[in-house]
């Protein structure tokens, strides 16, 4: 009932990565995000920690049915570990004034890109976790954040914006496709579903969370500065 469901995979891929990089000698990360179409952080209530293992952990411990043997994960000392290493991230489209529908047109015509629809609408549950259960549980719609960005960043007028946020955010058709495939790969029914969106939401940190460490550790290196500089 947290808000942040792909916080178990997006935390899983981010380690997988970590550790590629350690094994073979890896200090940089070429990413494709951008601050001309992505921004840069979504309001705090729309997500979570992506590398907050402890929450993962609890929220498996008191809801899970299965042990998490094969879950990739670090220890907090092991992310601070991969944080002194200073493993680099490079957005490369920032260097290069990235323009959102010229490189549509241009995938399309030399590489037979198809659209998709929507912002990372390419894979199935995300396309029914942003489209549907983030609307309907949550009250969020993320075209809020993403469409401003556009306009921010000049890509796209306010009329304009407001005229493609009137649009439903997930074509009817396609939605009752995606639900019936998200229930029984989750192994719901439809009772037990609909039960699941009209529940009270929770809090993130209703469990335990790796935030109050780190916060802890930015205190405690505050505090050594201070006493190292003071005279």
């Amino acid at each position: 009932h947290v808000v942040d469901l792909e916080l178990p995979y997006d935390y899983a891929l981010t380690v997988t990565m970590y550790k590629a990089a350690l094994k073979y000698n890896v200090n940089y990360v070429l990413t494709g995000h951008n601050v001309a179409t992505e921004g840069t952080y979504l309001p705090k209530s729309w997500r979570h920690n992506k590398m907050d293992i402890l929450n993962i952990k609890d929220i498996h411990r008191q809801h899970g049915q299965r042990k998490m043997e094969t879950f990739p994960h670090y220890s907090f000392l092991r992310q601070k570990f991969f944080l002194d290493r200073k493993l680099k991230y490079v957005n490369l489209l920032n260097f290069l004034g990235y323009k959102k529908d010229e490189v549509k047109q241009f995938i399309q015509k030399e590489m037979g890109w198809r659209d998709y629809g929507g912002k990372h609408y390419e894979n199935v549950f995300t396309r029914f976790y942003q489209g549907y259960i983030l609307n309907e549980k949550f009250h969020i719609d993320k075209r809020q954040f993403h469409l401003s960005v556009l306009v921010q960043s000049g890509q796209l007028t306010r009329e304009n914006a407001l005229v493609e946020y009137k649009r439903s955010a997930y074509e009817e058709k396609q939605m009752q496709t995606d639900l019936d495939f998200v229930i029984k790969k989750f192994n719901f029914s439809e009772a037990s579903f609909a039960e699941y969106i009209q529940a009270t939401a929770r809090s993130h940190y209703e469990y335990d969370s790796i935030d109050k460490y780190w916060n802890l550790y930015f205190k405690l290196i505050k505090k050594g500065k201070a006493l190292l500089f003071w005279k």
